[in-house]
């Protein structure tokens, strides 16, 4: 009768590793890039970059180009 446990523990090993491996692929699946947010960031690069030329240009050329709008 003491084989009947080394049946259980290797049908039980074997269970446990394809559920793992399940769950791997379920988790590689979920993380996707999301292009909704990727959108997002560019935008606020640009914003970013529209700051920081305004706020390192002379005032001369800041105000003909705020004229110019």
């Amino acid at each position: 009768m003491e084989w009947i446990w080394f049946v259980v523990a290797i049908v039980g090993i074997t269970t446990l590793g394809d559920l793992g491996k399940k769950w791997l692929a379920l988790k590689a699946k979920d993380t996707k890039p999301d292009t909704a947010q990727d959108q997002r960031i560019r935008q606020l690069e640009e914003r970013v970059a529209t700051l920081e030329r305004i706020a390192t240009d002379e005032k001369t050329h800041l105000k003909n180009t705020i004229d110019a709008l």
